[in-house]
């Protein structure tokens, strides 16, 4: 019994923290603390939206969005996208679940907040990888970094949504998602259909990280960020690796520029799409 209450004990011991609570609550309770706006960040965020109106394609896509109809809109059909001229843009439903989420990645589409709204985007041309070729960049081993997959899901896509000192976006902007936007990809996450990937140094400490939604065998990168040099960007070539490794074809990440990734036109993109929405690794992604 004396050895039982030691082992207890030694759980909370200085530097050793006990396993995180993977209970509906726990899970619920932590991304209630980690999704939580502070005054700061959601001022950060209605200023954002408000400098936004001022620019010329915002303000054409906020035009669109305010004409379209706003009660549970319709997402357009799969051959419509394909077929589509120029940038696409259209809104997205107030009730934004996982299974609206993921059926408008599925569709070619992705999330994109226009001043404040949230809205759904298909532009004319999106950058991508092929997986097929030899994927060359420095491994992350060679810089003393090693990459995760799924670590730390709630943190990642938070330190994505939000601007903070240190943090380096993709794009040079975090995505500017509302909470409720966070809890949608979580709820993909505990689907197995959200991933996101944590770069951490030989002490442990986070370095960068992003996150993404898997389609059959193509995967979205909705968005990375780096906290020393390169952090981000090492996650994403790893991740391409692992991806290459598992079957997949495409990484996309969407209009965000990143070396090694080209640009596809929508047509070629839906193609591949089509052909590729089966297959893929499902699940919790643990091992490489």
């Amino acid at each position: 019994m004396d050895s039982l209450r030691q082992d207890f004990a030694s759980l909370f011991s200085e530097g050793v923290a006990p396993d995180p609570d993977t209970t509906p609550w726990g899970v619920r309770r932590r991304r209630d603390m980690v999704f939580r706006e502070s005054l700061p960040n959601c001022l950060a965020r209605s200023l954002h939206n408000a400098s936004e109106l001022l620019k010329p394609p915002s303000f054409g896509r906020l035009n669109r969005l305010l004409a379209a109809p706003q009660r549970e809109p319709a997402l357009p059909s799969f051959a419509q996208i394909a077929a589509g001229l120029g940038d696409l843009c259209g809104p997205v439903s107030a009730n934004l679940s996982a299974c609206a989420l993921f059926d408008l990645y599925a569709r070619g589409l992705y999330l994109e907040p226009v001043a404040g709204m949230l809205a759904w985007q298909a532009p004319p041309f999106r950058r991508t990888v092929d997986l097929n070729r030899k994927i060359a960049s420095k491994s992350q081993r060679e810089i003393g970094w090693t990459v995760t997959l799924d670590r730390d899901f709630e943190q990642i896509v938070a330190s994505c949504a939000r601007p903070a000192r240190g943090i380096e976006h993709a794009g040079g902007a975090p995505t500017w998602f509302a909470p409720k936007v966070l809890y949608a990809f979580s709820e993909l996450f505990d689907a197995g259909l959200a991933h996101s990937f944590e770069v951490v140094d030989a002490s442990g400490s986070l370095v960068g990280g992003g996150y993404g939604v898997a389609l059959g065998r193509i995967f979205v990168t909705e968005s990375w960020f780096s906290l020393r040099r390169g952090g981000g960007e090492a996650g994403l070539a790893e991740l391409n690796r692992r991806l290459a490794r598992w079957g997949y074809v495409l990484n996309d990440v969407k209009t965000r520029f990143c070396d090694g990734f080209e640009p596809m036109s929508r047509s070629a993109y839906m193609q591949i799409l089509a052909n590729n929405l089966s297959g893929g690794k499902h699940g919790r992604w643990r091992h490489g």
